[in-house]
């Protein structure tokens, strides 16, 4: 019966990084497909502004709860900064509210140097992840 149990358990951690990976999926990779969908919006690139005020590149954003080390995210063709907390500046872009579900997920937003706020709501399809809708307003 314990060896029966040991194959059981061997087997199950041998299958479980598989199960995480499947088509690119899991919980860092989600994130990364949505906050680059996020980032990529039309609606959201119209208050970057990094053409006529550079100083903005690289993008920085406040870390939180969702945050993991192994999101790599790109914007205006450099690494996207994640920063502390306690040590962001009005400049950064921050993310207010991550939730994810099985099929849905939201992201609640913020970007100071704009004055602006919003939420971006995710449907999971066969296709993967797809933004559905933005909504931002001036706070």
């Amino acid at each position: 019966m314990a060896n029966t149990f040991k194959r059981r358990l061997l087997l199950l951690a041998l299958c479980l990084p598989a199960l995480g990976s499947a088509n690119g999926s899991g919980p860092a990779n989600d994130t990364q497909t949505m906050l680059t969908l996020l980032l990529d919006s039309p609606q959201l690139n119209a208050y970057f502004h990094v053409d006529v005020l550079p100083a903005r590149i690289p993008l920085r954003i406040v870390k939180g709860d969702w945050y993991r080390p192994d999101i790599n995210l790109m914007k205006f063709g450099q690494p996207v900064q994640f920063v502390e907390p306690a040590k962001s500046q009005v400049t950064c872009f921050v993310i207010r509210k991550f939730t994810i579900k099985a099929t849905t997920a939201t992201i609640q937003f913020r970007y100071p140097p704009e004055g602006i706020g919003g939420e971006a709501v995710f449907a999971k399809n066969q296709q993967g992840w797809q933004l559905k809708s933005i909504a931002i307003h001036e706070q």
